[in-house]
């Protein structure tokens, strides 16, 4: 029995064949059709597939202009984004280090809070010191980065502040007590009080200051005053002198003697480039002035050394001399006193004003005291060494018509 049903219960494809079949074609050669179109759809898909991939490959090249040609080089608007984006990548620092050498301290304490990593906290303190900015050492140091942490180019972080350009005037006055004599650095004992501030100093500090003549006491802070040069708006950092960041990352504890790849500290490197007021404040704060480098220089070869300040000279001298004699080898500091030496720093003199003890007389009080701590037989030779070198006969004459026209006057 066959069952008759309308259009609308046919399919597409039963409409299909009526009208294949109308047209002389059977079945098979229908569906055959079929396939082969569907084949050629299929491989022009895969075809612009393939080109597209092809094209995604491909490395995008970049057209510069010529040197010598006036007009540049056509380049594609995709080929420009590229270069752009390129640039982006590599010349992209972090916020840390922008923010120090823009001397922004809202977007440095912002930076702060996302950092949690030392070794960029030291990558920004070494950007601190090069720029001479204090407050950012400070906030750096609060936060655990360490001054003696050695960078990329195997130098101490802290070194990177003898690249400060500015140096500080009446610079010494500051070590200087109220009578005008020269106070000099020591590790704190207990109970000892500040003679400015009223306040005692901390045995966690790495030294005070104190006079060997007026017996007086000076914390850092009333020597420093370190705050004083950072900005109290909080809104731009300010910048500072050599010296006083160079104190302020040794009153952070940084190792004074460090070493670089190729052995020279810091007080070579001041040497090497004439600084005189950091060569003065590294051996008041007892920088060791024997240590060679890998090429075996010290600071007090002449070869090595380009100081053009004499008075500078003969400190660096003295220095090394009361070195050797603290470390027991006073022979080294005998034969250290050449007659090319003596003419090289300007001393001794006839009239007795260059006299190295009247230049330097702490230094060279601290020399005799090594002396008299000898033997008999290498005390004789070693004071002989003394009044040759240090103390000589015009001097002596120079001292007592001093001391009598003092007394003469009380």
């Amino acid at each position: 029995m066959k069952i008759k049903m309308g259009n609308h219960g046919q399919s597409k494809f039963s409409q299909m064949l009526k009208e294949s079949k109308c047209s002389g074609g059977s079945d098979s050669e229908f569906v055959m059709r079929k396939k082969k179109r569907k084949k050629s759809v299929d491989s022009s898909a895969t075809q612009s597939m393939k080109k597209s991939k092809k094209r995604s490959k491909a490395p995008v090249q970049i057209t510069y202009p010529e040197s010598g040609s006036s007009s540049s080089a056509v380049r594609n608007g995709a080929e420009v984004r590229a270069k752009h984006n390129i640039t982006r990548k590599v010349n992209r620092e972090p916020p840390l280090i922008t923010a120090i050498e823009n001397l922004n301290a809202p977007k440095l304490r912002r930076a702060l809070r996302c950092y949690n990593s030392t070794r960029s906290l030291n990558e920004g303190l070494k950007e601190a010191c090069k720029n001479g900015c204090l407050e950012a050492t400070r906030l750096l140091i609060e936060v655990n980065a360490s001054p003696n942490y050695r960078c990329k180019e195997n130098y101490p972080v802290w070194q990177w502040a003898l690249d400060i350009e500015g140096t500080a005037g009446n610079f010494r006055c500051a070590f200087n007590c109220k009578k005008a004599h020269r106070m000099t650095p020591h590790p704190p004992p207990e109970g000892v009080i500040c003679d400015y501030c009223k306040k005692p100093i901390r045995v966690k500090e790495p030294f005070f200051y104190h006079c060997g003549v007026c017996y007086e006491d000076k914390c850092l802070d009333c020597v420093w005053k370190f705050k004083t040069f950072e900005n109290r708006d909080g809104t731009q950092m300010n910048q500072v002198t050599r010296e006083i960041m160079l104190g302020y990352l040794i009153c952070a504890k940084a190792d004074i003697d460090a070493q670089d790849s190729d052995g020279n500290t810091a007080l070579m490197w001041a040497v090497n480039r004439n600084l005189t007021e950091t060569i003065w404040m590294l051996l008041t704060h007892k920088a060791d002035p024997t240590i060679a480098n890998s090429y075996n220089q010290r600071p007090c070869d002449q070869k090595y050394n380009l100081i053009q300040a004499e008075d500078i000279r003969a400190l660096v001298f003295c220095c090394t001399s009361l070195r050797y004699h603290i470390q027991n080898e006073h022979k080294k500091a005998q034969r250290l006193a050449t007659f090319a030496m003596l003419e090289f720093i300007g001393s001794p003199g006839r009239d007795g004003k260059r006299c190295l003890a009247l230049i330097w007389p702490h230094e060279c009080g601290q020399i005799l005291l090594q002396i008299l701590r000898l033997n008999k037989g290498e005390k004789f030779l070693a004071l002989l060494h003394f009044s040759k070198v240090y103390w000589n006969r015009a001097a002596t004459k120079l001292a007592r018509k001093k001391s009598r026209g003092s007394q003469r006057m009380f």
